[in-house]
């Protein structure tokens, strides 16, 4: 859903294309928006305070909480 957002296609088309409503598009879209913007803020704020932007002692990313 996002690949096609990305690659130009409009809302309608996408939703004929997945079968589904034009509202559950704009709704996941949103959503994956949200959550880029979330961890984006969270990785550079590690950068910004030194830290790694790679992940935290545990080896978990900051991007893998992206969805979609």
């Amino acid at each position: 859903m996002v690949e096609l957002s990305w690659s130009g296609q409009r809302v309608p088309a996408i939703a004929d294309e997945l079968r589904c409503s034009p509202k559950t598009v704009r709704c996941w879209l949103h959503r994956f928006n949200r959550s880029v913007w979330t961890d984006w803020r969270t990785w550079a704020g590690r950068a910004a305070s030194g830290g790694s932007p790679r992940g935290n002692a545990q080896g978990s990313s900051a991007w893998s909480g992206s969805r979609l």
